[in-house]
């Protein structure tokens, strides 16, 4: 076998392509490369992929790299992000447990710290707040900076339960939920509300 046989190259170094179009492959099944070792490429300049749909790798073992020096992607489509690029959020939702139903109109505020809170509430940041919709549902918080570790929601749940006048005023004014946070990921904190009693947990 001649050594441009061995690596499915041209006479010019071009890869060798199918009938189709498609970049020849060596009898292994490996992708072709070119006399330089680079892995072939198909017509559209994309790298030629393994036939479990892996990228292309170059004599080294490292990845193919597309024209403008980004990895290859595998075909289920792009690479996860790292950790650092992906936003921490935060969302919620209120469940009246004695009325059996969601709990509207409750206003949510978002605050943050970069380090352990103390019994004083000092440093914290307001973020945000939103207001729960009539699913008892608040999706649309800020999403939190990269820097902070600590999350807490603050439900302002004082005018909901005094709705009931045989109770009179609420026992709950407002419920505070404090909770630590990693970076890139996402929280749902549910709260399940009754007018002497309240949970909450983090959901899905």
């Amino acid at each position: 076998m001649s050594a441009q046989e061995g690596n499915g190259s041209t006479g010019s170094g071009a890869p060798a392509r199918t009938e189709a179009g498609a970049p020849a492959r060596t009898a292994s099944g490996a992708p072709a490369r070119t006399a330089s070792g680079a892995p072939a490429r198909t017509a559209s300049g994309a790298p030629a992929r393994t036939e479990a749909g892996a990228p292309a790798r170059t004599g080294s073992g490292a990845p193919a790299r597309t024209e403008a020096g980004a990895p290859a992607r595998t075909g289920v489509g792009a690479a996860a992000a790292p950790a650092a690029a992906r936003v921490t959020t935060v969302s919620t939702h209120v469940l009246d447990t004695a009325a059996g139903r969601p709990a509207a109109g409750i206003v949510v505020e978002l605050s943050v710290s970069g380090s352990v809170p103390d019994g004083d509430g000092d440093g914290w940041a307001v973020l945000g707040a939103s207001r729960t919709d009539a699913a008892g549902r608040c999706a649309d918080l800020p999403a939190l900076p990269q820097s902070d570790t600590w999350a807490r929601l603050r439900f302002d749940v004082g005018p909901h339960l005094s709705r009931r006048p045989a109770e009179g005023a609420a026992f709950f004014p407002e419920v505070t939920v404090t909770f630590a946070v990693a970076r890139g990921e996402h929280y749902h904190v549910p709260l399940l509300l009754s007018p002497f009693g309240y949970s909450v947990y983090r959901g899905s």
